[in-house]
């Protein structure tokens, strides 16, 4: 809702963000901290290499967020391979028809590479949100 120009936003219950996508990785980024629960512990148990999420250059974020006993589930950006982030998905336990909308934060090949591939999954039951510009669209 937007009133006088301003956005008025309420809290979540709760958000849970898993990282499908994060561009590189390092070694000392590895250990779980805190909240914060890292591959590489479920990898030190001696899992199968296929069971491993691929990477990549890019970005991609699934985010759940919790309100009121309802959940709702957002892409933020699909890495940059045509496929990468629906394996990732599938093998982190997402299910792409569960997304409600995706949103690139911006259109280069590295965050947007997967939306091609996620949106045919969805197939149309998807909200996609973007500005205009963003996609060189014009008015």
């Amino acid at each position: 809702m937007i009133e006088s120009g301003m956005i008025n936003m309420e809290f979540a219950d709760r958000a849970v963000i898993t990282t499908l996508i994060d561009n590189h990785i390092e070694d000392h980024a590895l250990e779980s901290r805190a909240f914060i629960s890292r591959f590489s512990a479920r990898a030190k148990a001696n899992l199968p290499i296929d069971f491993w999420p691929q990477a990549e250059h890019g970005l991609a974020l699934h985010i759940t967020v919790y309100k009121n006993g309802k959940k709702h589930n957002i892409l933020f950006d699909s890495g940059g391979g045509k496929n990468s982030v629906l394996i990732n998905m599938k093998k982190t336990g997402i299910n792409p028809q569960s997304l409600d909308t995706c949103i690139p934060s911006h259109c280069h090949f590295d965050h947007t590479g997967g939306f091609a591939g996620i949106l045919h999954k969805t197939r149309g039951h998807t909200d996609f949100i973007a500005n205009r510009s963003l996609l060189s669209l014009k008015a």
